[in-house]
């Protein structure tokens, strides 16, 4: 054995009893991952695979070493993303993917039934554009997604909650640092559903940063220990939450289009945890046959009406609605 030959670190990484199967990357979140409790690390019935850690580069250089290599510290960490890379998955495309529709209808009255929205004629076509939207950043990741759906209600009325419970623990979060950083574009590797809220308290500078911000499709950042910057296709779709106390906050209307106020009323968290998979199983069946996510023409009256009285202006909004490609 060659003990400074970088391929037979690699070898000893992937293939060693002590090690086979440890790591991974996971494609959704950008990240390498401890896949099982690695040989420097105690055991014990409470650990759970998690993303590596700086500690374990210098931990996995110490055990090579143990075994009569001679590694470096500071070429390990591209050793450990290769072996990590030819184990790849995706645990969102896993999550959609392995669901089973049972055949009954509940994305169309996802807002209406779930979360209390009133009225037939605009709040089944925000239901299933928004929830046909989600699946499609999951499944096609970078497609088209430039709107996004605003839950009104008043404090306590539990619209983060809600959000929470649709997306799921692990594939949701409420925080970000300042859109348009850096930090925010590799803190959103990982997420598929993110809560914007308090977006009444938003400046018109700092909604045009939110509107930008949506009209993104790719994230160019350097990852850490990457030497590179890399593009990644976007996943997440953007949800706001509000409290507009009967204040108009949709101060731009060539840029109203998009977003979808949704007036909430009693709002039901157990049974949107109870039919969560069935939604999104439905949404995926939608999906794949051909569904579209943006409002076409037949559609676009009933959301000009909700978005005007968001406006304040009284006058008619102009709103453009562009087909993706």
């Amino acid at each position: 054995v060659k003990p400074s030959a970088a391929k037979n670190w690699a070898l000893f990484l992937e293939f060693h009893p002590e090690l086979v199967g440890t790591f991974a990357f996971d494609a959704f979140k950008m990240a390498v991952m401890l896949m099982r409790c690695p040989p420097w690390e105690p055991a014990g019935a409470s650990w759970e695979p998690r993303p590596l850690r700086e500690r374990d580069y210098s931990e996995a250089v110490m055990w090579l070493e143990g075994r009569y290599l001679t590694p470096k510290v500071s070429s390990i960490a591209p050793i450990i993303s290769a072996v990590a890379e030819r184990s790849s998955f995706d645990r969102l495309r896993e999550y959609l993917e392995g669901l089973a529709w049972d055949g009954k209808q509940r994305v169309a009255s996802f807002a209406g039934y779930y979360l209390g929205v009133k009225g037939d004629n605009y709040a089944p076509v925000i239901s299933e554009k928004w929830l046909v939207s989600s699946v499609a950043r999951g499944l096609k990741p970078g497609c088209k997604v430039d709107t996004m759906p605003i839950i009104e209600g008043p404090q306590g009325a539990l619209k983060s909650t809600a959000l929470r419970r649709l997306y799921g623990d692990d594939f949701f979060t409420d925080e970000l640092s300042d859109i348009g950083s850096k930090d925010a574009m590799m803190e959103l590797q990982g997420v598929w559903g993110l809560e914007v809220a308090e977006m009444h308290r938003f400046s018109a500078a700092e909604t045009n940063a939110v509107k930008k911000f949506m009209s993104r499709q790719t994230d160019r950042f350097r990852p850490p220990y990457g030497r590179s910057v890399i593009e990644a296709p976007r996943r997440v779709v953007l949800n706001g939450t509000i409290n507009p106390e009967g204040n108009p906050y949709l101060r731009d209307p060539t840029g109203a289009r998009r977003f979808w106020p949704l007036e909430c009323g009693r709002i039901e968290l157990d049974k949107i945890g109870r039919d969560r998979d069935q939604l999104w199983a439905e949404a995926v069946t939608m999906f794949k046959a051909g569904a579209s996510w943006w409002i076409n023409g037949e559609n676009n009256k009933a959301v000009e009406v909700e978005q005007e009285k968001r406006n304040g202006q009284g006058a008619r909004t102009l709103i453009s609605f562009i087909t993706p490609d």
